[in-house]
């Protein structure tokens, strides 16, 4: 036991490893935030749809020179914004499926076609969070408490535009706005989290918290804050056995959530089934 923390408190003095300490906890918290508000608003697969979008313009700017961040920040929103549109027009899914399998198209194919990339393609599709530059772990950390601060400033009209939208509107609010800030603030989560967990697990950080919260909590506010602080545990337990085991970051973590999920749906049923004997025995009373 001893050997084991010796070695712990040797891995927590590698800069890149408090580098994920301080920026990963914080896109956790901020993933769970717009988890609960695109799972109960049924728009879960938005975050994938954007994560491929998120990887395309990864893959245009390496192949240009540019720094990753400053094109896909700006390309995701946009992006978000865009299938917001197709959802007002058209079903919603086909438009995630357009820009999804186009954007995922279009990555892969640059990187095929650009030449002296040195680029290990793994890194972005299943994450990389050990591998974050200084510039890097600012961006997230500024983007990450700017969107938890605005989430907060605005938690009143979010809750109101998504748990009603009709009498959100019939009261003044611009249901509209709230849903493309809501998607702004989704595209820079969807961004900043995909360094760290790849575009294909970067959705389990808004679906798995909220999916979870759901199966314990009985109202919105206990399920956001259920979602938010689980999501750090899950988060920081993943971070620590994938140091601890040497696995990868990023699958360990998700299954740190995945687990989660199972543990609260077990609780939920055996919730279901005491409540069951309980309604039967009051029924024969």
């Amino acid at each position: 036991m001893n050997t084991f923390f010796q070695n712990f408190q040797l891995l927590l003095s590698y800069p890149f490893v408090q580098k994920a300490l301080i920026a990963g906890p914080l896109i956790a918290v901020c993933s769970a935030l717009l988890g609960v508000t695109l799972v109960t608003s049924k728009r879960t697969m938005i975050g994938d749809g954007l994560s491929h979008v998120s990887f395309c313009a990864v893959s245009v700017a390496l192949a240009a020179g540019i720094a990753p961040m400053a094109l896909s920040i700006p390309t995701v929103i946009i992006s978000a914004v865009l299938i917001l549109r197709g959802k007002e027009h058209s079903d919603s899914e086909a438009s995630i499926a357009l820009f999804s399998g186009g954007a995922l198209a279009v990555g892969t194919f640059v990187l095929s076609a650009a030449k002296g990339m040195n680029m290990d393609v793994s890194d972005y599709m299943f994450g990389s969070m050990f591998t974050l530059t200084n510039a890097d772990t600012l961006i997230c950390i500024v983007c990450s408490i700017l969107v938890v601060i605005c989430y907060f400033i605005l938690y009143r009209r979010i809750f109101a535009v998504n748990f009603d939208g009709a009498f959100a509107s019939a009261i003044g609010i611009n249901t509209g706005k709230y849903s493309y800030i809501t998607a702004v603030f989704t595209a820079v989560t969807i961004v900043i989290g995909m360094k760290f967990m790849g575009v294909m697990l970067v959705t389990a950080l808004t679906a798995f918290p909220t999916l979870a919260a759901i199966q314990v909590c009985k109202s919105y506010r206990t399920t956001t804050v259920f979602a938010a602080v689980a999501s750090i545990i899950c988060f920081m337990t993943g971070l620590i056995i994938s140091l601890s085991a040497s696995t990868p970051a990023g699958a360990t973590v998700v299954l740190a959530y995945f687990s989660l999920l199972i543990i609260c749906c077990g609780l939920k049923r055996v919730q279901n089934g005491i409540y069951q004997i309980k309604s039967k025995q009051y029924k024969l009373n």
